[in-house]
C-alpha cells in the first residue's frame, strides 16, 4: 500500500466506501508489522480486532473517539494523523474531565 497518493481529509470523507478501504488496510497493515499489536492467534481478539476496525471506520465521521484499549488507540491516532481527520481521541477518563464548552458542539442548537 502507497500511503503517499492516498486521498485524506476532506476528500477522502466524502466516500464511505473508499474510507472504510483505507482505514482497514491502514489498521491490518500496523498490526502486521507488530505496531501495538493485539495478541496473537486468540479467536477472540482477531474478531474483536475486525470490531475495532468498524469502530475506527464509523468514529472517523464523528468529533471524538472514546476506547480504553490502550493498543488500538494508538494505532487510530496515528491513522486518523495520517490520513488528516480531526476525531479526537479519548480514553474514558478524559471523556469525563473534558471540556466541552470550549469545543465546538457537535450540532449547533438554537439558543
Amino acid at each position: 500500500m502507497n500511503l503517499q497518493h492516498i486521498p485524506t481529509g476532506s476528500v477522502l470523507m466524502k466516500s464511505y466506501h473508499q474510507k472504510e478501504v483505507i482505514i482497514g488496510k491502514i489498521l491490518n497493515c500496523m498490526e502486521e508489522a507488530g505496531y501495538n499489536q493485539e495478541e496473537k492467534n486468540h479467536s477472540a481478539s482477531l474478531t474483536g480486532r475486525m470490531h475495532d476496525v468498524s469502530h475506527a471506520i464509523y468514529a472517523s465521521s464523528s468529533s471524538y473517539f472514546v476506547t480504553n484499549d490502550k493498543r488500538f488507540s494508538k494505532k487510530v491516532i496515528a491513522t486518523y494523523m495520517k490520513l488528516d481527520m480531526p476525531t479526537k481521541i479519548l480514553n474514558i477518563d478524559e471523556f469525563v474531565r473534558f471540556d466541552f464548552s470550549v469545543n465546538q458542539s457537535i450540532i449547533d442548537l438554537p439558543s
